[in-house]
C-alpha cells in the first residue's frame, strides 16, 4: 500500500504541473502570441507524459485491483489508510475538475485562434498564417491526448 500511496501522490504532483502547463498555454492562446504556440503544446505534452508514465506505474504497483477507484480503497482500507485514500479521492478529482474546465477553454480559443488564422487571407504573409495554424493544431492534439479517462475511472 505504501508503494500505491507514493505513485499517487506523485500523480497529483504531475496533474498540479498538467494543470499549471494547460494555465500557461491558456495564457498564451488568450494574449493571440503565435510565437509561443509550439513551445506551449510541447510542454503540455511533456506534462501529460509524466501523467501517463506515472499511471503505468499505478498498474504495475496495484496489478491486482484492475483499476481499482479510490472511492472503494478508501471505503475497504484500515485507519489512517481510509482517509489517506479519501483525501486523494478529493485531490484528485478537484485536479481533474479543473483540468477538464481549463481544457475547454483552451479547445475554445484555439479554434478561434485557427479560424482568424485561416480566414486572415492576404492580411499574413503564406508562411506565417501556416506556422500560426500548426501551432494552433498543436495545442489542440496536445489536449486531445491528455490522459483524463483512467483519472475518471481511478476516481469512480
Amino acid at each position: 500500500m505504501d508503494e500505491l500511496l507514493a505513485v499517487l501522490a506523485r500523480e497529483r504532483d504531475a496533474l498540479e504541473r498538467l494543470l499549471f502547463r494547460l494555465l500557461e498555454t491558456r495564457d498564451v492562446l488568450a494574449r493571440d502570441d503565435e510565437r509561443f504556440l509550439h513551445y506551449a503544446a510541447l510542454d503540455v505534452e511533456t506534462a501529460a507524459d509524466a501523467v501517463r508514465e506515472l499511471e503505468l506505474f499505478r498498474a504495475i504497483v496495484d496489478p491486482d485491483r484492475d483499476g481499482s477507484a479510490l472511492r472503494r480503497l478508501a471505503a475497504t482500507a484500515h485507519p489512517p489508510l481510509d482517509s489517506i485514500f479519501e483525501d486523494l479521492r478529493r485531490q484528485l478529482g478537484r485536479l481533474a475538475a479543473e483540468i477538464g474546465a481549463v481544457l475547454e477553454t483552451l479547445d475554445e480559443l484555439a479554434e478561434q485562434g485557427r479560424e482568424r488564422v485561416e480566414s486572415s487571407g492576404d492580411e499574413v504573409d503564406e508562411l506565417d498564417r501556416e506556422l500560426a495554424a500548426a501551432g494552433y493544431e498543436a495545442i489542440l492534439g496536445a489536449s486531445e491526448r491528455l490522459p483524463l479517462p483512467s483519472l475518471v475511472d481511478l476516481l469512480a
